[in-house]
């Protein structure tokens, strides 16, 4: 045996590698549940509107969004399509 490997399997650096290892894990765990609630709290559906007033305000920010997102995927498909030399015509 070489003195690395007596070095790198005693039980003592086993140990503390599975420790820190855990440590490691519990604080991923931890994380990944931060971003996850995070997540949810983003993409949360919007709560019903109580009046007539909230309603019409929430039908005219949905449509504004949708409006908003068509114009970017447009401009979005146009960028590319000059990118890849689009918009000539082969005769």
């Amino acid at each position: 045996m070489s003195k690395y490997d007596q070095i790198f399997n005693s039980p003592d650096i086993l140990v503390s590698l599975r420790q820190e290892k855990e440590l490691i894990r519990k604080k991923l765990r931890k994380s990944s549940g931060r971003m996850s609630g995070t997540t949810h709290q983003i993409f949360a559906p919007v709560p019903r509107a109580k009046t007539k007033a909230q309603g019409v305000s929430q039908f005219v920010s949905s449509g504004i969004a949708i409006w908003e997102g068509v114009r970017i995927g447009m401009g979005l498909i146009s960028a590319v399509r000059n990118f890849f030399g689009g918009r000539r015509r082969w005769r």
